[in-house]
């Protein structure tokens, strides 16, 4: 599975965002300090995919929403035994798994 992180500034509010973009959602969060590294980066994306939150939208969409500059900085690839490892690991520790049908979060408006 691909993901791949954006990063937005927002001219009107002088904020940083980072949009996180699996294959059928958008997550999008206010820019922290432990974006500023690629392991953290990855350690996020890996939960916002295993907590199922996100938007069901297209990215162009949300770039037309944002205004100011927008661009991608990084793709990472996840393997399915990755991602195995990392669900079996959240289910221990959290519970229930993501239901898509009933669960839909939209973490940071625009």
């Amino acid at each position: 599975m691909k993901i791949k992180l954006h990063k937005a500034y927002d001219s009107e509010t002088n904020k940083l965002s980072l949009f996180i973009e699996f294959e059928r959602r958008i997550v999008c969060v206010p820019w922290a300090r432990r974006f500023n590294d690629a392991a953290g980066r990855r350690q996020f994306a890996l939960d916002m995919l295993l907590r199922g939150c996100g938007l069901m939208r297209p990215l162009s969409d949300l770039k037309r929403m944002m205004p100011g500059s927008f661009g991608q900085i990084d793709e990472i690839e996840i393997g399915q035994e990755e991602l195995k490892r990392a669900r079996d690991l959240f289910l221990s520790s959290e519970g229930n798994p993501f239901n898509p049908e009933t669960e839909m979060k939209w973490h940071h408006p625009l």
